[in-house]
């Protein structure tokens, strides 16, 4: 395959992503989920040029800062421009990843399939036109496994160990956005350097690398814990429950994030079905017990669906209850049937590629591609896995976590797809892409179709005259409000200064009108709310309701303001 053809490749990728995105019209002028946090530092990075923490931030921020400064600067400031200041970087993420797929073998049909599947995926587009760090924790994950790639493909020693030193390079700058950029120096690095073992001096440099890495990272997250109104968030600290309970926790949440995972590259994932022919009879058996106790653990647990907050539950659940956790909801019968047989057909998809790889392997191995995609894929996956335990153990996995260890699952399954059963993927491969791109578009336009109905009933509020610290808007409206108005969020994480956190009234456990977020904004003494329907503990107010068009049932929704009787007032 010649340059022109796999550029040619890449850029029909980028071309249809982008498309996709304007079709989803993804403008509004609030905060993302917890982006208005690192928006307000880029603000104050370009007004000032001083690197502050609002007491929200867990990333260091680093380089997506001056990165958001920069388009502050080209197109003054607006929530929009830092917003889609992420646009490029996920641009050349698929550049890259469409790259990776080519270096590991993979042909320029599949690739193109296994790159949209990524690019496409109700976790990328979302997060690709937000400030969030995880698509900049994505990328530079994904250009540390392209610069490795190189490294192995390099023909003498020394292009390997420049391409190491670059993959080092990029790791650590790129990890002061967000810390799992991190892996590529400290995982990805000594794991080439493993495969180049048999030359010395590679296996060595990679080593001395991961070293000065480590020191490196110890170093800025000193430095980090040192700043002002930097949210420490040490899950750790606060561990009450006994070992078994922990355990059982850290399982539940993990198979959660787990079956996310699966349903962001079902493209991949769905066309092994038909290999079910070739397990056999008594494997069969034993999928199919896992495969219900699977889908039964986590459906009677976790009724909000897909399984684990939010991103996902944003685009696709049915009912909002609230501002500030607009994902609770009371699936159905029919709801709970679909979700049953959607775990059966991702698990039982699983088990067929778990049976195709130990196949594979018990008949003689695999290639040297093979054993590369091995030694450099399942430790990076088990560091990351290793992260996430303090998270899963209270019941803090996020969907959008589950976005950095797709490209592995989707290179890997091209590959062992591409290498077991057909050199090309089925046509059916295209058609579940399309279908899941088709939902990642009306999800996406839906997020943004509701943040701009929660602008018009802002709107409406400030145009009478109520300022806003008079009104709860939701997490994204009400987190701004308070940095404006009390100079950081009153967050429990915070220890520098001292004396920067303000102990509040506890929130009410189990209340449904209880606004979860009001003890981390205390300059907001709200008179008014913001909800997703009627309460009774809420009073009718003289603002009219707004409604509005979503793309995904039910296609009219409708917000409203209400009043917060004297007696529910902070």
């Amino acid at each position: 395959m010649t340059r022109k053809q796999q550029w040619r490749g890449a850029a029909l990728c980028v071309a249809i992503y982008l498309g996709c995105l304007l079709i989803a019209w993804p403008v509004a002028e609030m905060g993302y989920d917890d982006d208005w946090s690192y928006i307000r530092t880029a603000q104050v990075l370009a007004q000032t040029g001083h690197f502050i923490y609002t007491g929200w931030s867990n990333p260091i921020l680093g380089w997506q800062a001056i990165w958001g400064e920069l388009f502050i600067k080209l197109f003054g400031f607006s929530f929009t421009a830092v917003k889609l200041s992420t646009v490029p970087i996920a641009a050349v993420t698929i550049v890259l990843f469409h790259a990776i797929l080519l270096r590991f073998g993979i042909t320029s049909r599949n690739s193109i399939i296994a790159t949209l599947t990524l690019a496409l995926s109700p976790l990328f587009m979302p997060l690709s036109v937000s400030f969030m760090t995880d698509l900049y924790g994505l990328f530079i994950v994904v250009a540390s496994l392209y610069l490795c790639k190189r490294a192995l493909d390099a023909r003498a020693t020394s292009g390997a160990m420049l391409w190491l030193c670059l993959a080092t390079l990029t790791s650590l700058v790129g990890g002061t956005a967000r810390q799992t950029g991190w892996l590529g120096a400290l995982v990805l690095v000594p794991s080439c350097g493993w495969i180049l073992r048999k030359r010395r001096t590679v296996l060595a440099a990679s080593l001395a690398l991961g070293a000065i890495s480590l020191i490196s990272v110890i170093l800025c997250m000193a430095w980090m814990r040192h700043q002002p109104y930097w949210a420490s968030n040490d899950l750790l600290d606060t561990v009450t429950l006994g070992w078994a309970m922990r355990a059982l926790l850290t399982l539940y949440e993990l198979g959660g994030g787990t079956i996310s995972l699966l349903i962001i590259i079902v493209p991949v994932l769905v066309i092994w079905i038909p290999e079910i022919r070739q397990v056999s009879r008594q494997a069969k058996i034993t999928y199919v017990y896992v495969v219900c106790l699977a889908a039964l653990m986590q459906l009677i647990g976790r009724l909000p669906l897909p399984w684990v907050l939010h991103t996902m539950q944003l685009q696709f659940t049915s009912q909002r209850v609230s501002a500030f956790n607009p994902i609770v909801s009371q699936s159905g019968f029919v709801e709970l049937s679909i979700a049953f047989f959607t775990v059966i057909i991702l698990a039982a998809s699983s088990a067929v590629c778990l049976h195709a790889l130990l196949r594979r392997w018990h008949h003689g191995g695999d290639s040297v591609i093979g054993k590369q995609l091995f030694w450099l894929c399942a430790p990076l996956t088990a560091a990351y896995v290793a992260l996430l335990l303090p998270r899963a153990l209270h019941a803090l996995i996020f969907d959008r976590y589950m976005l950095l260890l797709a490209p592995i699952a989707i290179l890997c399954l091209a590959h062992l797809y591409q290498c077991s059963v057909s050199p090309k993927m089925p046509a059916g491969a295209i058609a579940l892409l399309v279908l899941m791109a088709s939902i990642s578009v009306a999800g996406t336009h839906d997020i943004f179709a509701w943040q701009r109905a929660r602008l018009a009933a802002i709107a409406e509020l400030t145009a009478a005259g109520v300022p806003p610290t008079s009104f709860y808007g939701g997490v994204e409206c009400d987190g701004w409000t308070q940095i404006e108005h009390g100079g950081h969020i009153n967050s429990p994480w915070l220890t520098n200064p001292p004396d920067a956190y303000t102990p509040q009234p506890p929130v009410i456990k189990d209340d449904p009108c209880a606004h979860g977020f009001a003890p981390y904004v205390p300059s907001i003494h709200a008179e008014y709310t913001i909800v997703f329907e009627p309460k009774p503990c809420f009073e009718p107010s003289r603002f009219p309701s707004v409604s509005y068009i979503s793309w995904i049932p039910p296609f009219r929704r409708t917000i409203y303001v209400q009043r917060i009787p004297e007696s529910r007032r902070r």
